[in-house]
């Protein structure tokens, strides 16, 4: 029994060398260091950015459930979520060509919520709208109005 568990304890550890050893050289081994980036990221902007970057000429959209924008929201800003979509772009569709020509911004909860970079995703890819950013951080340093 002991004599076994030495065997299958040397047979471990020549498998985990020839493991290391062939990760290692491999030609196509993928980096250990590396970090997958989030395809958002070069999207996000935090409120300064918009205030230097874009002024008061951007569109907001708020990507949370209607009872959230319902009791407040950044003014003038749309609601568009991922719940809605259907009937909320039908209602924006007279607006699509307005917001071509503007920076849309969406933002949802703060940034741990991930509505805001979907629906900025579906309005550049199903939409077309090319200038679409994320909210980074509390939408709330903006300002906010009830509807």
């Amino acid at each position: 029994m002991v004599k076994a568990l030495g065997e299958i304890g040397i047979l471990l550890s020549l498998c985990a060398v020839a493991v290391g050893l062939t990760f290692w050289l491999h030609p196509r081994a993928p980096s250990l260091r590396s970090v997958a980036e989030d395809p958002s990221l070069p999207f996000q902007v935090t409120v300064q950015e918009v205030r230097e970057r874009f002024g008061p000429d951007v569109t907001w959209i708020d990507a949370r459930p209607r009872e959230d924008y319902e009791a407040g929201h950044v003014s003038g800003a749309l609601l568009l979520n991922a719940e809605e979509w259907a009937d909320l772009m039908w209602d924006l569709s007279d607006r699509l060509d307005e917001l071509s020509k503007t920076t849309v911004v969406v933002y949802c909860d703060g940034t741990t919520c991930g509505r805001s970079a979907e629906v900025a995703e579906r309005l550049r890819g199903e939409v077309g709208l090319e200038q679409v950013y994320v909210l980074k951080g509390d939408w709330r340093e903006f300002g906010q109005s009830a509807p």
